[in-house]
């Protein structure tokens, strides 16, 4: 089969030749128009409307029109070679992919339509026209919100309401809700007077010290931390009544936290999401810890967020594989300090190994800086799938 062969599906196709902007590495949308002979070559429909010869690896059952999305492993003079994706990797989709995408659901090709599809392919949600539909219409009524928290807040079924989106965006910036802005309410709360020793005592077993050798791994948990934080309410409640607005500033900061608590629920089927009140060498903030599950073949992911007071917040984005393989991305917002990290690194290593791990690849400030619960997900695909960063996704 040559590449300036006629496809036998439409005569007024024209056969371009290989010279195109398909380059190993990009992923396209292509439509199947000749199924596999023995030489296993197909012809594939791409999405300038070019018709070329190709050798796909996998996609055995494809049958003449299918729609496939395929990875370009390389070229010759007259074939492309290429692998079929799998239906849930997450892709860099040009602007003509997707407005090849839209076409195919009979949408219009325009920018609006063009970037829900972005925001609907980057959430991994399936672009239907009733999807498109929905999302115009949350964007007519809610104008106020961006499109990236509407079609987030669509796929996880949260509701449309002012006090989710307050939350949602307080939780993206990472606020310190367990940290800074808890103390900031007792402070207020105190209105003046000292700390007693139940108090200190409480406040000193709410927020947890990883290095303490009081440290239990089970305080690292939703259910640990509601437990303290009700019983230190509850000690406010009955030692500061003193305090006219007790009751109106505990309900409001509660009323918050429930909030937080349905959105991270509402999560758990795509990640798992942990606010958790710290004390690292007396710096009394919240750390943050995400984790997204590995399917079948696919590498798990964990990002903890750690704010310190000497080195800034550092991150520590990790990808475990079933090999028992471990990829760790550091951040620092002091670069100056990362030097001193790269010291306990072969700690780290044998450590690792003692107990059947083995650390493969570290990197040093190579990860975002705008990791949050609205993308980690998406990221946590282009890190553990080796696909690089692209900023429009």
């Amino acid at each position: 089969m040559k590449i300036g062969k006629v496809s036998p599906v439409s005569s007024k196709t024209s056969i371009a030749p290989l010279a195109v902007p398909y380059r190993t590495g990009d992923v396209v949308v292509v439509q199947l128009q000749t199924v596999a002979g023995s030489s296993g070559e197909v012809e594939l429909k791409f999405p300038g409307d070019e018709v070329l010869s190709a050798v796909l690896k996998g996609g055995t059952s494809l049958n003449k029109g299918d729609f496939v999305r395929i990875k370009v492993l390389g070229n010759t003079e007259n074939k492309i070679y290429a692998e079929i994706l799998e239906a849930n990797k997450d892709l860099k989709v040009s602007s003509n992919n997707i407005a090849f995408l839209l076409s195919r659901i009979n949408v219009a090709t325009s920018k609006e339509n063009q970037s829900i599809a972005m925001q609907i392919l980057r959430n991994n949600m399936e672009l239907t026209k009733g999807n498109i539909e929905k999302i115009k219409s949350y964007i007519e009524n809610f104008p106020e919100f961006s499109l990236e928290k509407i079609v987030f807040m669509m796929k996880h079924d949260m509701p449309f309401s002012k006090e989710y989106e307050t939350v949602l965006d307080a939780m993206a910036r990472h606020d310190s809700f367990l940290g800074k802005n808890l103390l900031s309410l007792i402070g207020e709360i105190l209105a003046g007077h000292d700390e007693n020793n139940k108090l200190k005592k409480l406040l000193k077993k709410f927020f947890i010290s990883p290095g303490s050798p009081d440290f239990k791994p089970e305080d690292l948990s939703s259910k640990s931390t509601l437990d303290k934080l009700a019983r230190l309410f509850s000690y406010l409640q009955s030692n500061y009544k003193g305090h006219k607005n007790i009751d109106d500033l505990l309900g409001t900061y509660i009323k918050s936290l429930q909030t937080r608590e349905e959105i991270a629920n509402k999560l758990q089927h795509y990640m798992a999401f942990l606010q958790i009140p710290v004390n690292i060498n007396g710096n009394y903030d919240e750390a943050e810890f995400y984790s997204a599950p590995g399917q079948g073949k696919f590498n798990k992911s964990v990002f903890l967020r750690i704010p310190t007071s000497n080195l800034g917040v550092l991150g520590f984005f990790i990808i475990i594989n079933h090999e028992r393989q471990i990829e760790l991305h550091i951040s620092a917002q002091q670069t100056s300090y990362i030097k001193h990290i790269k010291k306990s690194i072969m700690r780290l290593y044998r450590l690792l190994g003692d107990v059947g791990y083995k650390l493969v690849t570290v990197t040093y400030n190579k990860i975002p800086a705008d990791i949050s619960l609205y993308n980690f997900t998406q990221y946590s695909k282009l890190l553990g799938e080796k696909i690089k960063f692209d900023e429009r996704m």
